[in-house]
C-alpha cells in the first residue's frame, strides 16, 4: 500500500511583506513548502523546507497552523526581513519578499491567492 505523501509549508510574514519563492515547473511564485518524509513531524518538514527554499535556519515559534487551499502551513511572524537565498536552486528559480500590492501582479498559486484574498480584505496578513 502506497503512503500519502503530505505537504507542509511556511507563511514568513512582517507587518507588511510575505516572503514568496518562484517553482521552476510552474513560474507560480508560492509559500515556500514540501512533502514529508516518511516518519517526518509536519513542523521537521516546515523547518526544512524552508531552509532549503529560502536558506533561513533560525524561525520563532509558529504564531498558527492552518489550512490554505491544499496546503498546510505553519505561520511565522518576524520583526524584519530575512535574506532569501535559496540552496535548492533546481526547483526555485526566485525568492521575493512581497507587499500586497506587489502580488496583484505576479502570478501567484492558489494557496496564496486564496490566502491573500482572505486576510488582504482584513487589512493583516
Amino acid at each position: 500500500m502506497q503512503r500519502k505523501v503530505k505537504t507542509y509549508g511556511a507563511i514568513l510574514k512582517t507587518c507588511d511583506t510575505i516572503a514568496l519563492v518562484q517553482g521552476r515547473y510552474t513560474g507560480k511564485w508560492s509559500f515556500p513548502k514540501g512533502h514529508s518524509n516518511e516518519g517526518e513531524q509536519p513542523i521537521e518538514c516546515t523547518l526544512r523546507e524552508v531552509a532549503e527554499e529560502t536558506g533561513i535556519d533560525n524561525l520563532p515559534s509558529p504564531d498558527r497552523y492552518l489550512q490554505v487551499g491544499y496546503g498546510k502551513y505553519f505561520v511565522f511572524s518576524l520583526p524584519n526581513k530575512i535574506p532569501l537565498i535559496p540552496r535548492d536552486t533546481h526547483e526555485i528559480i526566485g525568492t521575493k519578499w512581497a507587499t500586497a500590492e506587489d502580488m496583484t501582479c505576479m502570478d501567484l498559486n492558489s494557496d496564496v491567492r486564496q490566502y491573500t484574498k482572505k486576510f488582504v480584505n482584513l487589512k493583516s496578513f
